[in-house]
């Protein structure tokens, strides 16, 4: 448990210290941060940590910089149907299958560049029929990029959101 005091909403501690803020929300950081590299509590010592080996694989969190949140939320909740999981300031948070996508409308993010970020779907034709009918426009028609030794054929659509960035849908069609 945190000694009294210190910060309760951790989300809100995050966005202070990319901002590098030194008193955000009018509460003074934790006597901590900035000298460990870990939280420290007093009464606790920090144990060494021992290395272990490192593989990594699963991605946790996304981040996609737009400049104005709200239409970035209707567009990937409304259109996309994407899980809205909550928003914290600028900064929404989304559940793609277990991937966290967060939309960062932070001044600080602007101008950093973002990836593509492709959304695996089952039948790309059928996705982009009914995200279409919602008002997301394709830049073209879905199409194969790729066949495996298999028969397996790569299938790509990419399509903006509503500040222009580019995403793509993609599929795997098996013979």
């Amino acid at each position: 448990m945190p000694p009294p005091g210190s910060w309760s909403n951790q989300v809100e501690f995050r966005i202070a210290i990319y901002r590098g803020e030194s008193q955000p929300a009018g509460q003074p950081f934790p006597p901590d941060v900035g000298r460990h590299p870990a939280p420290h509590y007093p009464g606790r010592t920090p144990m060494p940590a021992a290395p272990i080996p490192v593989a990594l694989a699963q991605i946790g969190q996304v981040a996609h910089t737009v400049k104005d949140l709200e239409p970035a939320v209707a567009f990937f909740r409304d259109k996309l149907g994407m899980i809205h999981l909550f928003t914290a300031g600028q900064l929404a948070f989304f559940d793609c299958a277990g991937t966290r996508l967060m939309v960062d409308a932070l001044p600080e993010a602007q101008g950093n560049g973002n990836s593509v970020l492709y959304f695996k779907v089952d039948d790309i034709h059928g996705s982009v029929t009914t995200l279409r009918g919602k008002g997301v426009g394709f830049e073209g028609e879905p199409h194969r990029i790729f066949t495996h030794p298999d028969g397996t054929e790569e299938w790509m659509a990419f399509f903006k959101d509503p500040e222009g960035n580019l995403l793509s849908l993609m599929s795997q069609v098996k013979p």
